[in-house]
């Protein structure tokens, strides 16, 4: 008589999903104080003393960066956790698309900049906005490449477009601006 082996898989209930989307984020948050800890070692100094708002905002766009490349992996988790969630789906899509057309008023305040007209809180308001961009660019794409349709996924990528030109234009603003 033969015996059928049926094949192992492991199956992860929901406090187990949920245990590892939050350890994932709990551990990118580790390693993006870390990485801004050695930088501040490594950069202390006088100049960090003398300019230490300056300093202040760097580590704080360190660890941003740091986080959110570290992110990516337990949201990619998260993401095809709830592949089959419907309502999760859609309210993420309208969520996405509502983040991303932020980003045409601060292209029109980055604009505003090269045409001359003085509007200091408009322009550091749009700024700021342009520079979430490289942050949110990522998430659009994954929640694009993870979408369970096409239609969904459609919506994800002109959100990631649209990201992608406020990327584009905060870069030729830098590289004019030198």
């Amino acid at each position: 008589m033969r015996t059928r082996y049926a094949p192992v898989t492991m199956t992860l209930g929901r406090l187990g999903k949920a245990s590892l989307v939050v350890g994932g984020y709990v551990a990118a948050a580790l390693v993006a104080v870390g990485v801004v800890a050695l930088y501040v070692v490594a950069t202390d100094g006088p100049d960090r003393q003398a300019s230490q708002g300056m300093y202040a905002f760097g580590d704080l766009s360190l660890f941003l960066m740091v986080f959110a490349a570290g992110a990516l992996l337990p949201t990619a988790a998260a993401l095809y956790f709830l592949r089959r969630s419907t309502p999760f789906w859609l309210s993420l899509a309208a969520l996405s698309v509502a983040v991303a057309l932020t980003g045409v008023p601060g292209l029109l305040g980055l604009l505003s900049v090269r045409g001359g007209h003085d509007a200091s809180g408009w322009i550091a308001l749009s700024f700021l906005r342009l520079m979430g961009a490289p942050l949110l660019l990522p998430m659009h794409g994954l929640a694009a490449l993870l979408a369970p349709g096409p239609r969904l996924r459609r919506v994800f990528l002109g959100a990631s477009g649209l990201e992608l030109l406020c990327c584009l234009a905060l870069a030729g603003h830098l590289a004019l601006a030198r």
